[in-house]
């Protein structure tokens, strides 16, 4: 009997559309000794009948098979799979995602080259819903080389960040001697089987090869299993396998793993779920708490000197259950920049937020943690601060008018009592065609100790005009004056309820046959936004037939052109466009007998022999047309009777491509080539003394 040379375990759940592309990237592999084990997990849709007829289709290299029962998971099918594969090796296969083509060949390479229980290579995420093709390797960092390791205690990071199980060839032999299967009944099977086996693993090999394409759908409507943070029993199943993996590596002795894991999950797993917290209620938050402090307090101590301020300060009060000051910490993690407390000082020091600093009993360990000095809140200019904004009430009247009210954070109150307030709010398009915003202006602006406070009605159905198909996607904004300070502040939701409120009318240029509704929606970010949506029947109806034509195979065509002409009309500018033209267009053109390009110190003077030249050059009355280059914004002290070009200005490459000759001290940019016709006078600059020319061999002269 044949033995495979691979085995691809491909599960599948209620996914009958996408598995066949995920099996024929497999039977498309250019290492033809690969066999395909399907696992339908008891799937409600066509999902086992496609297996069946892929399995028909191709004898002898592809099979089927369905558990009895839904398990609710990965694990159950991958174990199912190991036991059905005859192959030398393992990998598994989602449905919704597709192997490289040469994926098969390169790990059966590496494992016969280096004898490998384990080799793993890059996987990349594919961003489906990208307009722009976004892919993304999977710490590549991690692959930059091909390398072999004895043990994971020579690259710990491996354990720490890759728990994937899918980028992966494992020797069956292997699997079985050490009795290694997923877990069933929980989530995040990956991170405990991938620990298990990078430990037994008496040899690994990594390379940098591509091997496995992961699609992301960053808006799809149902998320996968391990995004699905908002569900309490997803953070339950994400605790109970850290903490298996921790038992593994304590059991093991690898004390070190250990500690780069907690760092990590500081870094990654728990500032995943923090970021929700906003938005989520009390009894999440309590629950969350619980959990979560249960967890913390087995965590390596130095694993916080290896994570930022922020990621330190949320864990911090996360352990003291203070909601008031870890939401805004939280918000201030997942944007960026974002300054969302008051803040406090003491001493001379700025802390995050004056809760726990002057504690009896707890405080030194607060102000070690809760000191922010050093990030220059308190003397950076206020306008550079990205002020956190607050949403603390929304109403609409169910029409198309809504009333928003919220606090800026006023930072040591450095928005002074005395300072003049105005604002407008703003509803700013994301993809800009035509008209890019509408203001409102804000009727109440007031100061209130820690917080500017702040309300404003909107009148969208009678005001707000979108285009009504590309500016689908309206962020909000606050523009906020005080005294001579400017402030743009993104306004975050906040801990208000927006379940109920409802879709406003709105009125596109482009009719209410486009869309007739303006949805409030929070970003993934916690932000307000609003989204153009269809609400009658008509509008249905034209959304319907628009996203129809959008999606399908003309639209494609067009779309791939007008991005490639934007992606050439972005570049028209750079130097790489400009060198091209240089040579391909402007070097084309007939030489202009008489004509002379000067330049001093690369077009920064009027100076230095090239003047000495020009000067004698009009004295001796030599017919001839002059071209001065120079840099900079507004050229100073060149003689009025040339010609003057700004330097890798359009004007200046032909002139440079046309000049019969070229004068200058120092040098023509190296990427143009003087043409045929053309004669370089290279005066240089400085004494005669110096090393140049053929002198300087590391100088191309």
């Amino acid at each position: 009997m044949h033995v495979p040379d691979v085995s691809v375990v491909v599960i599948v759940y209620n996914d009958a559309e996408r598995l066949p592309t995920a099996v024929q990237s497999v039977l498309d592999q250019t290492l033809h000794g690969v066999e395909v084990v399907i696992v339908d997990d008891c799937s409600k849709d066509r999902s086992y009948a496609i297996a069946q007829e892929l399995e028909a289709a191709h004898p002898g290299r592809v099979r089927a098979f369905r558990l009895p029962e839904n398990s609710g998971g990965c694990g159950a099918p991958r174990n199912h799979g190991i036991r059905q594969a005859t192959g030398t090796y393992v990998m598994f296969l989602d449905s919704d995602d597709v192997l490289e083509r040469n994926a098969c060949r390169n790990m059966l390479a590496a494992a016969e080259r280096t004898g490998s229980d384990l080799v793993s290579g890059m996987c990349v995420r594919v961003h489906l819903d990208n307009r722009w093709g976004k892919t993304t390797e999977w710490y590549p960092w991690i692959y930059s080389r091909t390398r072999t390791l004895e043990s994971i205690t020579e690259d710990p990071d491996l354990l720490v960040y890759d728990t994937l199980s899918t980028n992966k060839c494992y020797r069956r032999a292997f699997l079985l001697e050490q009795g290694l299967e997923f877990p069933v009944g929980i989530h995040y099977e990956d991170l405990l089987f991938s620990a298990q086996a990078y430990v037994a693993a008496r040899r690994i090999t990594l390379i940098p090869n591509h091997v496995y394409y992961w699609n992301v759908v960053e808006k799809a409507a149902a998320k996968s299993i391990s995004n699905r943070r908002h569900e309490i029993a997803n953070f339950v199943h994400r605790m109970e396998i850290h903490r298996r993996v921790d038992e593994l590596l304590a059991a093991k002795g690898h004390t070190d793993i250990k500690s780069a894991k907690d760092a990590k999950f500081l870094k990654h797993d728990l500032v995943l779920h923090l970021r929700d917290l906003p938005l989520l209620g009390d009894a999440y938050r309590q629950e969350f708490a619980r959990l979560a402090n249960g967890y913390l307090a087995g965590i390596d101590p130095a694993a916080y000197e290896n994570v930022t301020y922020l990621q330190a300060i949320c864990a911090y009060l996360l352990g003291k259950e203070d909601w008031d000051n870890l939401i805004p910490a939280a918000d201030a993690m997942t944007n960026k920049g974002r300054l969302t407390s008051p803040l406090a000082e003491r001493d001379g020091r700025v802390y995050w937020c004056a809760a726990h600093i002057d504690d009896e009993t707890d405080g030194a360990e607060a102000r070690r943690i809760l000191d922010v000095t050093d990030q220059g809140f308190h003397t950076a200019p206020l306008s550079s601060l990205a002020l956190g904004n607050r949403l603390t009430s929304y109403e609409d009247d169910g029409r198309g008018t809504v009333t928003l009210s919220g606090a800026v954070v006023n930072p040591l109150g450095r928005i002074s009592p005395e300072a003049e307030l105005k604002a407008t709010l703003e509803f700013r398009a994301r993809r800009q065609i035509g008209v890019r915003s509408f203001s409102f202006p804000v009727a109440t602006v007031r100061h209130a100790g820690d917080t500017i406070e702040w309300t404003a009605t909107a009148d969208i159905a009678g005001t707000v005009r979108p285009l009504g198909i590309i500016d689908a996607v309206w962020d909000v904004r606050l523009k906020l004056t005080a005294g001579r300070t400017r402030l743009t502040t993104r306004v975050s939701v906040g801990g208000v309820d927006m379940e109920s409120a409802a879709r406003l009318r709105v009125r596109p240029r482009l009719t209410r046959l486009v869309s007739d509704r303006f949805a409030p929606e929070v970003t993934k970010k916690g932000n307000l936004s609003y989204v153009l949506t269809a609400q009658g029947a008509a509008a249905v109806r034209t959304q319907t037939l628009i996203s129809s034509a959008m999606h399908g195979k003309a639209a494609g065509v067009v779309k791939r052109g007008l991005r490639k002409a934007l992606r050439a009309r972005r570049n028209l500018g750079s130097g790489e466009q400009k060198v091209k033209v240089y040579h391909e267009v402007f070097s084309k053109l007939p030489v202009k007998k008489g004509t002379v390009v000067f330049e001093s110190h690369m077009g920064k003077q009027y100076s230095d022999s090239p003047k000495a030249i020009y000067e004698e050059m009009v004295r001796q009355g030599v017919p001839f047309e002059a071209i001065w280059s120079y840099a900079g914004g507004k050229p100073t002290g060149f003689p009025k009777e040339a010609t003057l070009v700004r330097r890798w200005s359009w004007p200046y490459l032909r002139a440079l491509a046309q000049a019969e000759f070229w004068i200058d001290n120092q040098g023509f940019p190296l990427a143009l080539a003087k043409r045929e016709g053309t004669t370089y006078i290279q005066t240089w600059h400085g004494s005669a003394l110096k090393r140049m020319g053929f002198h300087e061999p590391r100088t191309k002269a």
